[in-house]
């Protein structure tokens, strides 16, 4: 017999066709049991700092209803001053942040997530004596604490005219340290100095400001000059006085102190 000239049955043929297709298919990962891999978990993370880490600190997050947020049980801040939360899913902005320092050396810090992140990603939300002061400015009491309290005080458009203005106030400061550009107290990430590390300018700021209130009015200051006080701006404020840059050796020294 020729085999050059032997013919197969024409459903012989599409039997192996279908088969050979099949075999193709299972090769490129055509199994529909494969098991899915899981979602991104959605973040809220950022760092509690005031010019140095602040480490060991309970970190408390509740959403908008006043729930809590996080799937953790307890946040601790790590040895640089961060945080992470796994937000529950469901839950919804405002995302209200305070930050508790146990031995009492530092009052509590507070800050905002006005929107939530998008699935799968992570919102920085930083907390320090800048967003606590930004928030205080909401309550009639000047307490951050209080805004904490009564959430109708929030407004998240107040929030943000206050904070251009506040950054406005800043900005022979801000340019001294030569910050980038874009800085928000709130989502810039910080890098928080430590006793063997300096800390970035996002966190510097918060070393060569000086915030404090008195008789109900928040003020602030170079830190080399406390009496070189100005009002931080409020929702009512209209042209903000600015602060004083800091000297330029004030820079150099707060880092050389650090690392002795």
């Amino acid at each position: 017999m020729n085999l050059s000239q032997q013919t197969f049955p024409k459903s012989a043929l599409v039997q192996v066709l279908a088969l050979a297709f099949a075999a193709a298919v299972t090769a490129c990962g055509g199994n529909d049991d494969e098991p899915v891999p899981p979602a991104s978990p959605t973040l809220l993370a950022g760092t509690a700092a005031t010019g140095a880490a602040l480490s060991n600190a309970v970190v408390q997050i509740t959403a908008g209803d006043g729930s809590a947020a996080c799937s953790e049980t307890q946040i601790v801040t790590s040895g640089i001053g961060a945080y992470s939360c796994t937000l529950i899913e469901g839950k919804t902005a405002p995302f209200l942040v305070v930050v508790t320092d146990p031995s009492g050396g530092v009052a509590p810090l507070v800050s905002i997530a006005t929107a939530a992140p998008p699935a799968g990603q992570t919102l920085v939300v930083n907390a320090t004596p800048l967003t606590t002061a930004i928030l205080a400015q909401l309550a009639p009491d000047k307490s951050a604490l209080s805004v904490i309290a009564t959430p109708s005080l929030l407004d998240t458009t107040t929030i943000q005219a206050i904070t251009t203005q506040v950054l406005d106030q800043l900005s022979n400061v801000l340019a001294a340290l030569q910050m980038p550009a874009g800085y928000n107290p709130f989502t810039t990430p910080i890098t928080a100095a430590t006793a063997t590390v300096s800390g970035d300018t996002a966190d510097k700021i918060l070393e060569v400001i000086k915030i404090t209130t008195v008789d109900g009015q928040t003020l602030i200051a170079p830190a080399d000059d406390p009496t070189a006080t100005v009002p931080m701006a409020d929702a009512t404020t209209t042209t903000p006085p600015k602060v004083t840059a800091p000297n330029a050796a004030v820079l150099s020294l707060s880092d050389a102190l650090r690392l002795l």
